[in-house]
């Protein structure tokens, strides 16, 4: 339990930082308490989403959401993720609509942000029309 909540400080300060522990305890096998575990990094990564979706213009803060969607889905056990989707769903959707046609003069930077969206919409299994 203890390297369970140490698990969940890495991923309070970066999902990056998350990432080798876990790896280090598959491999290891060493049991870990999924269950608050879990609830820990779903209850963060909704947080994460509700914040987003008001700077889906920002490509650093969308690049910032799908690290954190990556980590996610690269665990070793499930997490419940419907709630983070249905938070982003209509504002992701919106977001990639707009920025389609990257602008008039083809900016790098728009096109960019809208990979970015992309990546993060596929991760989360969020299709876009």
């Amino acid at each position: 339990m203890r390297w369970g909540l140490a698990c969940c400080g890495l991923l309070w300060v970066s999902a990056a930082g998350a990432a080798e522990p876990l790896k280090e305890a598959a491999a290891g096998q060493i049991q870990l308490d999924i269950e608050p575990l879990e609830y820990t990094i779903r209850k963060r990564l909704e947080k994460e989403a509700e914040q987003s979706v008001q700077h889906l213009d920002s490509i650093e803060n969308v690049r910032k959401l799908r690290e954190l969607v990556d980590l996610v889905t690269s665990l070793p056990f499930p997490v419940v993720m419907w709630e983070a989707q249905n938070v982003l769903f209509g504002p992701l959707t919106q977001a990639l609509q707009g920025t389609n046609g990257f602008g008039k003069n083809g900016d790098l930077d728009a096109k960019a942000l809208h990979e970015e969206m992309s990546q993060l919409s596929g991760r989360l299994k969020i299709l876009s029309a």
